[in-house]
């Protein structure tokens, strides 16, 4: 990735040189100098941090080391960022011997001075208080190994192999990827252009052939003398001809009536003349009985794995799909995938004859026919359906029968062929029913440790589910909750928006409320909330008034008949705030443009550059968070975009509105759609009817929480379904049901799902008021 990365570099600056972009060119330049990554040479940040040692920059050093934990770091799993935790302990302590090794005491010191509170809190740091005052540390048994230049010089070489795999699995842009996906077109077009001549050199084959054969039947016709037709011709003529590859029973009965005919024969004298038309009507039958043996081997073969197949799907499919017995039907299965041989030549009493020679044939016969109007006839009838599930190879992707368990159901979501093998396993599943109204939020903290809910009677909930399910804190809000959301540093911190225009920050750790926000009082309802990634700011949304339900917005639409009137009977005004976390103010208002419209969705990128948002009037909107600008915006949906977030690796933009369409929009072409992707009916619930007294006039859908989530890869997405939370692949611009979720007794209104733990764990939470912990592993 270093290579390409330094080679689109000169690309770029070669193209805005070419367009005459000299401002732009200066400031990409300028970046590239101050580019702290490196252009993702490891050897160079590896350089950088081992400089930092050298000149006993301890400041300069945690910073660096903090910029890469934010820019990299974060990224990774949870049991592997333990490995990042002991790489920075390893370089802290190297700063320290390397400072003793040169006599630099008072860095030492320093060094304690400024970081003994943070430090004093592990248990790894409490015997290195100690070494500032021991006289000869290198001699020391507690001490000696981090004195030797080989346990240096290994962890370098540790820190170097585990940034390179981190960016070796990090997902990159597609502008990137150029140079890949330039060598994987190029090896297509060779193996295009491959197939391609075997295309010609078997058209050249096919020709030769061709012509071999018109000479052949030329001398053939040659030597043929003129005759009258007698019954020699004809039998002779009726081998020279094989139809099509026959089955087994069609083979028994041409046999036994080649060999009868044969035998049947009168012998007659031949002529001199006749010897070359003899000896080539010899060859010819020999030849057609070669080619006869052949065609049966494959049959046998085809057959042969046909029955392995069905076997192996009558294993898999026995508690749910009844196979038949294909040791007891086959003779039956082989009659019903081809129709015997009726030729004219076969006499009535030639068919007797083979009928009289198979019995067992003649009477499984009867009863296929039997079974195909529906009459049975003893042990050996098979109905038509059983018979057509034997004889036919079934479609992979044809959805199983129910098993026992679902009977009594409704509105099931559709399951995926038990045959093929699921992405996941599920470990196991827990339910969290603390909650006694709908619940509309419910979110992992950054860590994956604590989880936040909400319902609609302003109950809050902070739990953990690891190791058992536990209840933290219950926080109770005089107003209705319209908006939650976890601060990423600390992550102990809680956002919760309220229908009064208050911001209320949560300590959950000594749980205790911090302090209360007042938005813009002629914006009272904080509907949306999102918190950067770097932990400095927050975006807050505030609308004037409550917005229309989803039954209005149709009524407006049937009675408009266009979208315009939707979009302006359904929008309200609204605020976007910009916060900063230290000074708890107001930094700037962004632009909502171009009319003001209540934002319901908000989400950042990875590092807080960029903010994209979804309204009520239809439209998504992407802000650069340095200049406050907005970059783009455009119509997504028809009706209010509920939901908005950017995809794992950044390039698109995933939206979810109204309508009912699940859109995905890319970043790089801005307000391009790249598809509307097949979602199920309900994946947005707008028609959900909260039972909440104190909510029931006033709470509409966009209040509530996210209505998807990625995995950590983002190859697959958890959506709301009617009674469960279903998991789809998202593969080739289109989406495939993969696994449903346990089971709720009603509508799914909000979900989540975190890779921070050992294990993947999803969130589901439902209008009866439980939660759905569900614990996946990745096969």
């Amino acid at each position: 990735m270093a290579g390409a990365a330094a080679a689109l570099e000169d690309l770029i600056k070669e193209y805005l040189v070419f367009r005459g972009f000299t401002a732009t060119v200066k400031a990409f330049e300028s970046e590239l100098k101050a580019d702290r990554d490196k252009s993702f040479r490891v050897s160079k940040i590896v350089d950088q941090l081992r400089y930092y040692v050298s000149i006993y920059d301890i400041s300069s050093l945690r910073q660096y080391w903090e910029h890469l934990d934010k820019r990299f770091f974060k990224r990774v799993d949870f049991q592997h960022y333990a490995n990042v935790r002991k790489l920075e302990t390893c370089l802290l302590r190297l700063y320290i011997v390397n400072a003793l090794q040169n006599y630099k005491i008072e860095k030492v010191t320093e060094f304690f001075e400024k970081y003994a509170m943070e430090l004093q809190q592990h248990n790894e740091w409490r015997e290195w208080f100690a070494i500032p005052f021991i006289k000869n540390p290198e001699q020391n048994a507690t001490f000696e190994m981090f004195f030797q230049k080989s346990w240096q010089e290994t962890f370098y070489l540790s820190l170097y192999n585990f940034i390179i795999t981190l960016f070796h699995h990090m997902p990159v842009p597609t502008l990137l990827k150029y140079n890949e996906e330039r060598g994987a077109q190029q090896r297509l077009e060779a193996e295009v252009v491959k197939l391609k001549q075997q295309v010609v050199d078997l058209a050249e084959e096919a020709a030769e052939l061709q012509q071999q054969k018109a000479k052949l039947l030329d001398l053939l016709e040659y030597s043929k003398p003129a005759r009258n037709n007698t019954v020699e011709d004809e039998d002779a003529d009726e081998f020279l001809v094989v139809p099509k590859p026959p089955t087994p029973v069609q083979k028994t009965v041409f046999q036994k009536v080649f060999n009868t005919k044969i035998k049947e024969r009168p012998k007659k004298n031949k002529s001199p003349g006749k010897a070359q038309e003899d000896a080539l009507q010899t060859k010819a039958v020999q030849k057609k009985q070669v080619i006869m043996k052949q065609q049966q081997q494959q049959l046998q073969q085809v057959l042969h794995e046909q029955e392995r197949l069905l076997y192996t799907l009558q294993e898999e499919h026995k508690a749910s799909v009844p196979f038949p017995d294909f040791s007891q039907s086959q003779d039956v299965a082989v009659e019903a995938v081809e129709t015997p041989i009726t030729s004219p030549e076969l006499s009535s009493q030639d068919q007797q004859q083979t009928e009289t020679d198979r019995p067992g044939l003649a009477r499984k016969s009867q009863s296929f026919d039997s079974g195909s109007s529906g009459k049975t006839s003893g042990h050996d009838d098979v109905d038509s359906a059983s018979v057509h599930r034997a004889t036919t190879l079934p479609r992979m992707n044809s959805a199983p029968s129910s098993s026992p368990s679902m009977k009594g159901r409704t509105s099931q979501p559709k399951n995926i062929d038990d045959c093929i093998p699921k992405p996941f396993i599920h470990l196991g599943q827990e339910e969290y029913k603390e909650h006694h109204a709908a619940v509309t939020h419910c979110r992992f903290s950054s860590s994956g440790r604590t989880i936040a809910s909400a319902d609609t009677d302003g109950i809050v909930k902070v739990w953990t589910n690891y190791p058992d399910i536990k209840t933290c804190t219950t926080i109770m809000s005089k107003s209705p909750l319209l908006s939650l959301e976890w601060a990423t540093k600390p992550d102990r911190l809680l956002l919760l928006g309220t229908a009064n225009g208050k911001v209320r920050l949560y300590d959950t750790e000594n749980k205790k409320s911090m302090c209360d926000l007042s938005t813009d009082a002629g914006f009272p309802r904080v509907v949306s909330l999102s918190c950067s990634p770097t932990g400095t700011a927050f975006v807050c949304s505030a609308a004037a008034s409550r917005r229309n339900s989803s039954n209005r917005l149709s009524q407006t639409m049937t009675k408009y008949g266009d979208t315009t009137n939707l979009t302006t009977a359904g929008s309200n005004s609204g605020v976007l705030q910009f916060w900063d976390m230290k000074t708890l103010k107001v930094e700037r208002h962004l632009p909502i443009e171009p009319t003001p419209s209540c934002i319901n969705c908000t989400g950042f990128n990875h590092n807080g550059t960029l903010l994209v948002t979804g309204a009520t009037d239809g439209m998504i909107r992407l802000y650069d968070m340095h200049t406050f600008d907005c970059l783009m915006a455009m119509q997504a949906h028809v009706g209010e975009v509920y939901s908005v977030q950017f995809s794992v690796d950044e390039t698109t933009i995933y939206s979810m509105g109204a309508d009912g369409k699940f859109s995905q929009w890319s970043v790089h072409r801005m307000g391009r759609k790249i598809a509307d992707l097949d979602i199920h009916e309900g994946a947005v619930n707008t028609d959900v009817l909260l039972d909440s007294p104190r909510h029931k006039s006033r709470q509409t859908r966009g209040s509530f929480g996210r209505l998807f989530a990625f995995d950590s890869e983002g190859q697959y997405v958890l959506t709301c379904g009617p009674q469960c939370g279903l998991i789809y692949k998202i593969e080739n611009q289109d989406l495939t049901q993969v696994l449903s979720l346990p089971y709720h007794r009603q509508p799914v209104l909000s979900v989540d799902w975190t890779s921070s733990l050992s294990c993947s764990t999803c969130l589901t939470g439902s209008q009866d008021g439980t939660i759905q912990v569900t614990s996946l592993l990745r096969q």
